[in-house]
Parts: structure tokens; C-alpha cells; sequence
């Protein structure tokens, strides 16, 4: 009987040490997370019929735009630093749509066009109207002023007075105007060469090619000048993305633009690589990456941000990745820097000079002069570099790629100097901000029920995994203690026999 306790105690002991053994293999390897994640990719692959294609194709970002309103224009054309007041936000509803060219399979890459349409939403402005008057530095005017000291300087002192004829009723540097003016509908331009016979070479150039940033109007010779006017009105690419059919690493990485892997703006060929996602979808993680890399059409390079930790958003966990100071450091600035005659060129840290891309001498900054060098704060009046408002941030949900919130947040500044023209001989010189925008979304939960529910699954199979070592320990405690009573058990009853024997003995002799 003993021996056949002793075989039924060992076989229970093997099950649960096979249940232990069974269960910690699980618990390390994790089986289930690559079963899903091998689902997740599939679903996540940008073929029509998945959501995150949908996605892709179509989404809504919120454009915040903030101006910088001029309270001294006076004394800046006399020459004092401007003194700024922002004023802002005035928020537009950005609807992105790529318009597929072609699939090519074999490649495992789309073909596509952007196009971006921006909506006033008042509401969201907190209550800002873009029917507001303000005075903002007039970057047109400044803007082709600066071009042609740069192209023909020889020429700015007699071209000068002819440029101030584009702007009607330009008296100073500033243009003083509605919001929606300056921002989207524009400001006049015109080219009356009729009247301004000077004009003609001036306005031959905006007919044959006419800068972004004016638009014409059905009226011969009258164009209106905005700042993102631009954005209703171009389709930009072709872009190729990797639609990670093949390898679902390379998904969302763009692979050319302009039908070119390398553009033509910059000096080296490292630095002129199209390479970094379109911000909308990247590769999954299944760790944090040290950092990710997005392409900006604006800025026409790709720009990095670093991992800073992990953060919940609605129940999920979230990679979050920040532009920091060190990305304007060494080569990540030195590879920007513009050529002037064969020699190297670089703005002060801080800043990045556009002015290829933009085809217009724009200069780039985080807003207010954010991680830039001190001396950027002592020209112009009214900055306050704050990190948590004005740095460049996202937030990757690590398992479908998608950003759960984010922001990437540029300003615009153009050099104000001194040009022997009646407008500009008298004002001071400095980096003058006009704008900057925040470009980007809060999370929606609509769009993050089909990732809500995958975490659910995951944090189901993570509960169930331990499962087999809970059962495992308590068949082990179990019959440990089965075969501890069962010993007592035994030891006891021969004391009960020899008591019963010995009992009416010790009576007797009592």
C-alpha cells in the first residue's frame, strides 16, 4: 500500500513541474505576443482594406498658427528692436489626402501625392477670430528684398524703390491686415506695369514662375501674397512609401521624392538622403528605438527626435519621442549649413537657414527661439522659450507604428538688415520672428479601439500565461501536504494500538 502512495505522490509531483516548467517557458518566451504580433503586422500592412491604410490615406491634423504682432513698427524703422506680442492660437482643420499613383509590387512600394486643405475652426482657437487686424512683419517685401541682395547686390539700391511699388500702400516694412489675409487669402501684390513701366523685368519673372507663396487672381497683373496660401492650393510630391507587405520594418519609410532618393538642396549626399516616415505611420516596435526619423517637407531634410521614456494615453502605453538641443549640434547642423560662394555658411545654433527649399530666404527656429543661442533673445522683444509649450514631441503607440499624440513645431523668422533703400537704411539688424506653427493631433479614441482592444488581448494572454506555474504550485503545496498528513497519519496509529493494549493493564495495577 506504502509503495503505491510513494508512486501516486511522484506522478503528481511531475505533473506540476512539468506545469512549472511549461508555465516559466511561457512566461519568458512569450509565444502568444508573436502569434498577435504576427497578426498585428498583417493588419498593419498598407494595402487597401486594412484600417491603418485608411488612416494613411486620409487623416485630420490640427495646424496651429501664432503671429507675432509688431507694437513699435515706428520706432523699428528708426531703429529700434521690435517689441512682439503673440497673438494666437489660430487653429485650422489640415485634411491630408494621398492621392495613390500607382502600386508597384515588386518594389513593395506606393506612389502618391499630398494634398492638404486648411479649414478655420474658431472654436478650437479658443475663441480667436482670423477676422482680427494685426501688424506683422511684411515677408514679402522683405523677402524679395533679401533675394535680390543675394543675387544681384549691385542692383538693390535701384530695384529697391521699384519693389516697394508690388505692395499698394506700403509705407514701412509691416503689413497691417486681417488674419485670414495674411495667413490664407492674401494681401495684394500687384503688378501694374502700365503704370510702374520699371516693373516689367520684376514682374516678367513672378508670370513665367511665380513663387509659392502667390497666388493669382482673375484679374491680370493682381496677385495675392500669403503665408499658407500655398497649402490649398499645390499637391506636393510624387512621395514613394515601403508598404511593408515584404518586411513589415521598412512600412511607412519613404524611399524617394520628386521621383528622387536624393534631393538637390543640400551639399552632401548624406544629408540630401530622403529617409524618416511621413509622421502619419512607422515601422513597429516591439522595443524602444533610441530614436525615429521623419521626413518634413517644409524644412525638405528629415529631422530626428529621441526617446525619452514611456507614458500612458487613454490606457496604452506609449513610446515618447522629443526634439531636444543636441539636434542642433554638430553634423546635424553642419549638414545644413548653406554654401555662399563655395564656403560654408552656418546660422547661428539654433537655426536653420531654408532658403533653397523655401525659395525664399526664410530662417527656421523651435518657437521662440527654443534651444537656441542665447543671443537670439536679445534682438527682438516679447520671446519666452518655454520647453513643455514649444518643444517638437510624439508619442508612438510601439505596436501598429501610429502616433497617439503629437506636435512638431516650427517658427519662421526672417534676417532684417540694413539695404540702401528708403525702407531698410535706417532699421536694426536682427533675426525677426513672424510666426510659428504647431502642426500635428491630440489623441481621438475613435481611431484607437481596434489598438485598445489588441493591448486588452495581450494583457489576457499575459494573465493566462501564469496560469500553469499558479496550477503547478498549488499541485506541488498539495501534495506536499497530502503526503505530510499521510505520514502523521501513519505514525500515529501504532500509539492508538499500543494505548488500547497497554490501557486495562495500567487500570488493573491501579
Amino acid at each position: 500500500m506504502g509503495k503505491r502512495v510513494n508512486w501516486y505522490n511522484l506522478l503528481w509531483y511531475l505533473v506540476g513541474l512539468l506545469l512549472l516548467g511549461t508555465g516559466i517557458f511561457i512566461i519568458i518566451k512569450k509565444p502568444h505576443t508573436d502569434i498577435v504580433l504576427n497578426f498585428v503586422h498583417k493588419k498593419n500592412m498598407l494595402v487597401p482594406g486594412n484600417r491603418i491604410y485608411d488612416i494613411w490615406q486620409n487623416l485630420e491634423f490640427d495646424f496651429q498658427v501664432y503671429l507675432f504682432h509688431v507694437t513699435n513698427p515706428a520706432k523699428v524703422m528708426k531703429g529700434e528692436p521690435p517689441q512682439l506680442v503673440e497673438y494666437g492660437p489660430y487653429v485650422y482643420d489640415e485634411h491630408l489626402y494621398k492621392e495613390v499613383i500607382k502600386v508597384d509590387e515588386e518594389r513593395d512600394e506606393i506612389e502618391y501625392m499630398l494634398k492638404r486643405k486648411l479649414v478655420f475652426n474658431k472654436e478650437k482657437s479658443n475663441g480667436n477670430s482670423d477676422e482680427e487686424p494685426i501688424t506683422i512683419l511684411n515677408s514679402g517685401y522683405l523677402g524679395i528684398m533679401l533675394m535680390i541682395n543675394s543675387l544681384l547686390p549691385s542692383m538693390v539700391s535701384t530695384m529697391g524703390a521699384d519693389v516697394q511699388k508690388l505692395f499698394p500702400k506700403l509705407r514701412d516694412i509691416f503689413s497691417r491686415g486681417k488674419v485670414k489675409d495674411i495667413l490664407l487669402d492674401g494681401i495684394p501684390f500687384v503688378c501694374d506695369v502700365q503704370k510702374y513701366p520699371e516693373l516689367l523685368s520684376i514682374c516678367n519673372i513672378v508670370q513665367g514662375k511665380p513663387p509659392p507663396a502667390i497666388k493669382a487672381t482673375d484679374t491680370p497683373g493682381h496677385y495675392l501674397f500669403s503665408l499658407f496660401g500655398k497649402i490649398n492650393q499645390f499637391p506636393v510630391g510624387p512621395f514613394t512609401v515601403n508598404r511593408g507587405v515584404k518586411d513589415w520594418r521598412r512600412r511607412g519609410i519613404l524611399t524617394s521624392f520628386k521621383n528622387s532618393e536624393y534631393l538637390t538642396y543640400w551639399a552632401l549626399p548624406d544629408c540630401s538622403k530622403i529617409s524618416g516616415t511621413d509622421s502619419v505611420v512607422s515601422p513597429p516596435m516591439t522595443t524602444p528605438e533610441p530614436e525615429i526619423s521623419s521626413y518634413i517637407v517644409d524644412l525638405c531634410r528629415s529631422v530626428n527626435v529621441k526617446y525619452n521614456g514611456t507614458v500612458d494615453i487613454l490606457g496604452l502605453n506609449g513610446y515618447s519621442y522629443t526634439k531636444v538641443n543636441s539636434s542642433w549640434e554638430g553634423n546635424e547642423t553642419d549638414c545644413y549649413c548653406p554654401k555662399i560662394k563655395q564656403e560654408t555658411k552656418c546660422p547661428l545654433y539654433g537655426l536653420m537657414d531654408v532658403t533653397k527649399c523655401q525659395e525664399a530666404p526664410v530662417i527656421v527656429s523651435e518657437p521662440h527661439f527654443l534651444h537656441g543661442a542665447q543671443e537670439l533673445l536679445l534682438y527682438a522683444k516679447g520671446l519666452n522659450p518655454d520647453e513643455e509649450r514649444h518643444k517638437t514631441f510624439v508619442i508612438m503607440e510601439p505596436l501598429t507604428g501610429i502616433p497617439l499624440r503629437g506636435f512638431k513645431k516650427m517658427q519662421l523668422n526672417m534676417y532684417l538688415q540694413k539695404l540702401p533703400v528708403k525702407l531698410l537704411s535706417n532699421v536694426s539688424e536682427g533675426y525677426f520672428p513672424f510666426a510659428w506653427v504647431a502642426e500635428g493631433k491630440m489623441e481621438h479614441a475613435e481611431l484607437l479601439i481596434d489598438v485598445i482592444q489588441l493591448h486588452r488581448l495581450l494583457r489576457l494572454f499575459d494573465f493566462i500565461c501564469w496560469l500553469p506555474s499558479m496550477c503547478a504550485i498549488f499541485i506541488i503545496f498539495a501534495t506536499c501536504c497530502l503526503h505530510n498528513v499521510r505520514k502523521s497519519t501513519k505514525n500515529v496509529v501504532p500509539v492508538l494500538r499500543y494505548s488500547l493494549t497497554v490501557s486495562p493493564i495500567a487500570h488493573a495495577r491501579n
